[in-house]
């Protein structure tokens, strides 16, 4: 869809959705996505709240390196309402109805 829009893949209405972190692999994928400059949708807050410095960079810094941010909202309504609020704005952004 990137391709054939001529448009970057941060640019897309994508969004990677995890309900929790099995392991480190959920972490990986996260990262991964966040990566391409896609935003990582969580219920569950990741395992790593053993340093403030790590916590700050995976939730917020990443906006300013990657183009991308770890959200996570307990209430899976309350997320699923902001992931489409977010995917509908990349939408109105690309001028997509």
């Amino acid at each position: 869809m990137s391709d054939a829009s001529g448009k970057d893949i941060k640019d897309m209405p994508f969004a990677l959705a995890s309900p929790e972190w099995s392991n480190e692999k959920g972490l990986g994928a996260a990262l991964g996505f966040r990566l391409l400059g896609i935003n990582s949708y969580h219920c569950v807050h990741p395992p790593v709240h053993g340093s403030e410095n790590v916590m700050k960079y995976l939730y917020e810094d990443t906006r300013e390196t990657l183009g991308s941010v770890m959200v996570v909202e307990l209430d899976p309504l309350k997320l699923t309402d902001r992931i489409v609020s977010d995917i509908q704005e990349k939408r109105k952004t690309l001028g997509w109805k």
